[in-house]
């Protein structure tokens, strides 16, 4: 996610014309680099692990495709889906810390513009899980004739077009983003006056989608409340949808976080001495947070992806002792014919 605020370069800039020493200014670059190299590299380790575990996802949705019947996991097969572009956008972040890139070229734009509007695509697909966990809460009693499947598939194909459009959007010369090594983050490349009205394009979507996401929460938290007081059978219905709601409920903390640090970055957080913001951690940070979430939340994806991992290793075994026994016998047969 790109920066409001233009953070300080000019006291680490290469070619700022530094009141100090030689040594003393070697030695402050030196320190630089090798923060850059250790950032970057927790980025990359932290990215990759993420990357991995996605994937893993991904292949036990469509091996075990009996889950994708359930839709609040097909909406959580879509928030992965852009939680991964995401990461790949902070792996790529790490390279340019570590070999001090400041690509300004349009596949550098083209990376800033990914990692934006997959952020912003992402906090609408927890609306949409949101909505789907307010609609199982009451029974799917509101509007019910609508087909429910129809409805939510459309507002699926509604949050990938609008992924499209602000992908677009972030790509236009005024809204441009890309990685600056020298702040630690993503920024835009216009001057204040330009890259405003990005800004408010991005906060103003996210801040709408955050807010009318509370209120369902506070409605399912009158409602858990309620029923409480019924029968015991609604209870285990309700009870047996709560760890979907939570991770729904994690992911949109976890984004209403990310939210207040940038609105009060400069009163609330600091900076190190050469730039680097505790922010630009916790994005970093955030970015993996519906991967996780849906290991730690869901016994049903991880029973699936336990059987995916461990089908895939004995298939592996077997294919590698068909090998062997393969070999043997054309060892044993070679033998035979020589002698």
């Amino acid at each position: 996610m790109a920066s409001l605020s233009a953070l300080n370069e000019t006291f680490y800039n290469y070619n700022y014309d530094y009141d100090y020493q030689d040594d003393d200014y070697e030695n402050i670059l030196k320190d630089k680099k090798n923060f850059k190299l250790l950032i970057g590299s927790c980025y990359i380790t932290y990215t990759l692990i993420l990357i991995i575990m996605q994937s893993i996802l991904f292949i036990t949705f469509f091996k075990q495709s009996s889950i994708l019947v359930s839709m609040p996991y097909r909406i959580m097969l879509h928030l992965g889906v852009y939680s991964l572009f995401q990461q790949i956008c902070h792996f790529l972040s790490g390279n340019f810390l570590i070999f001090d890139l400041k690509l300004q070229t349009w596949y550098g734009y083209a990376i800033g513009s990914l990692s934006e509007s997959s952020y912003i695509a992402s906090v609408t697909f927890v609306f949409l899980l949101t909505i789907n966990r307010f609609d199982v809460m009451f029974n799917e009693q509101i509007f019910p004739s609508i087909n429910r499947k129809l409805f939510f598939n459309s507002l699926v194909i509604i949050c990938h077009s609008f992924f499209i459009l602000l992908f677009i959007f972030f790509l236009l010369p005024d809204f441009r983003v890309y990685y600056s090594p020298g702040c630690f983050c993503w920024k835009f490349e216009k001057p204040d006056n330009k890259h405003y009205i990005a800004f408010q394009v991005q906060n103003k979507t996210v801040v709408t989608l955050l807010t009318l996401s509370l209120i369902l929460y506070l409605i399912i938290f009158i409602k858990v409340i309620m029923t409480r007081c019924s029968k015991s059978s609604q209870k285990q219905r309700v009870l047996s949808d709560i760890r979907i709601l939570l991770q729904a409920l994690f992911n949109y903390v976890t984004v209403v976080f990310l939210e207040i640090c940038l609105l009060f970055s400069n009163e609330f957080f600091w900076e190190f001495d050469n730039g680097y913001s505790i922010i630009d951690l916790i994005n970093v940070i955030i970015c993996g947070n519906n991967t996780i979430l849906t290991y730690i939340m869901s016994s049903d994806i991880r029973e699936k992806t336990f059987e995916t991992v461990c089908g895939c290793l004995t298939s592996n075994n077997k294919v590698n002792i068909l090998k062997n026994s393969s070999n043997r016998n054309n060892t044993k047969s070679k033998h035979v014919n020589y002698v």
